[in-house]
């Protein structure tokens, strides 16, 4: 999955601003018999697949041949819906240690840079978003180890790459359903009451949308239990949710419930055991209406939900 490959990259563009106890002892290490090296490979890289649209693989050896680097990721896609086909492909600048992304345009014009990782992130990779009649183009960057990620989110507009949103932390994916998650990271999947510390790497998705000038993300309203309850099937989606939890070790499960304005609802499901440790989570649901459709979209979730997870403004 892209979210994988992404969390093993900020961006500006490049021409404007487009970012104690003791240790136990061991015995010696005995020796090791003294052996050949292996003789180095002397077979030759693979070659990367050229793609099967020569539109594409034309455009990607324009851009290859511009920035004097193999692109990591692309994409060639009609991006302002006029119908032909643009490029955008990122690569890796040797001498400034930063992410380019460079676009081609279909009419085959030279190519160009147009936007730059600023922070030197480990790891960068693009993904389509659909927007009407086109698509827009987030470029998620992240580090390999840590919560640090960024995104951007470029489109073409009369005939000009143009940055909607820059420099943002965390990362944007499509989803088959046709929605767009903005997943931010954090440390806030447990707690340690021995230790009174926050512990457990997590990545927590909200939504975000396009307002025909930039996104912005559906910000949620807390119910509470009593107006949760008022929801038709909400007994019945509590019951798969504990169900879910069948196997898990705790003392008592406590709620929140976060509903967006799309309709997302996120019910935060805090397992906590006798000794005050407690386990964070959330379950994702649809919202139609005065009713919740009971099918669990995805698994328990660590992490701890909130009415806006980031920088975007928020629509209620």
């Amino acid at each position: 999955m892209k979210r994988l490959l992404a969390l093993i990259c900020g961006f500006a563009f490049l021409l404007a601003g487009c970012t104690a106890g003791s240790v136990p002892s061991f015995p010696p290490a005995q020796s090791a018999p003294a052996v050949s090296p292996a003789p180095a490979s002397t077979a030759a890289p693979q070659p990367r697949p050229t793609p099967d649209d020569p539109d594409e693989a034309r455009m990607l050896a324009m851009a290859e041949e511009a920035a004097g680097a193999e692109m990591l990721d692309s994409v060639c896609l009609d991006l302002d819906g006029d119908g032909t086909k643009e490029f955008l492909g990122v690569c890796h600048n040797s001498a400034s240690q930063c992410n380019e992304v460079w676009y081609c345009g279909g009419d085959g014009t030279a190519c160009a840079a147009v936007h730059r990782d600023t922070m030197g992130l480990d790891a960068c990779s693009l993904e389509a978003l659909k927007a009407g009649n086109g698509f827009h183009v987030a470029v998620n960057s992240h580090v390999g180890l840590g919560t640090t990620s960024l995104f951007s989110i470029l489109a073409l507009q009369a005939g000009q790459i143009v940055c909607l949103v820059d420099n943002q932390p965390g990362n944007v994916w499509m989803t088959e359903e046709g929605d767009i998650t903005l997943s931010v990271e954090a440390y806030d999947g447990a707690y340690d009451a021995a230790g009174d510390f926050l512990l457990l790497h997590t990545v927590k998705d909200t939504y975000i949308f396009y307002d025909g000038e930039t996104y912005k993300e559906y910000g949620a309203a807390e119910l509470s239990e009593e107006e949760f309850s008022r929801l038709k099937n909400a007994d019945e989606l509590k019951a798969r949710i504990e169900h879910s939890l069948r196997f898990e070790e705790y003392d008592r499960l406590e709620y929140r419930y976060f509903l967006r304005s799309n309709g997302i609802l996120q019910a935060q499901c805090d397992l906590y055991d006798t000794a005050g440790n407690i386990q964070y989570g959330y379950f994702t649901a649809r919202w139609l209406g005065d009713e919740v459709d009971p099918e669990l979209i995805g698994r328990w979730e660590p992490g701890q939900m909130a009415a806006s997870l980031s920088t975007l403004d928020a629509v209620y």
